[in-house]
């Protein structure tokens, strides 16, 4: 799993921003599967690895901007309030 992977180079080298940005994609692109097949717990958890993960990125060794929604904490907030939102409704 590619989650696990970066997750591992991440801990080998937590300096990294680049890695911990292609963790966070990673997280995303899961999240985001799991919810298209209706995982919403699932999707919930792997979105809050991935606001924890984003928060861990070190801003001075990354030059980019954070310009993707999967870069930008309050876009990641609204994906995982949502999935919990239809957790709920789906499991009352």
């Amino acid at each position: 799993e590619a989650e696990t992977m970066f997750a591992a180079v991440v801990e080998a080298d937590p300096e990294n921003a680049d890695v911990r940005v292609m963790l966070v994609h990673t997280q995303y692109d899961q999240a985001q599967l799991q919810r298209g097949l209706a995982r919403f717990a699932e999707a919930a958890g792997t979105y809050q690895r991935a606001i924890e993960t984003l928060r861990r990125i070190p801003r001075e060794g990354y030059s980019a901007p954070f310009l993707d929604d999967y870069l930008r904490e309050e876009s990641l907030k609204k994906e995982l309030a949502d999935c919990e939102v239809a957790s709920t409704m789906r499991n009352p």
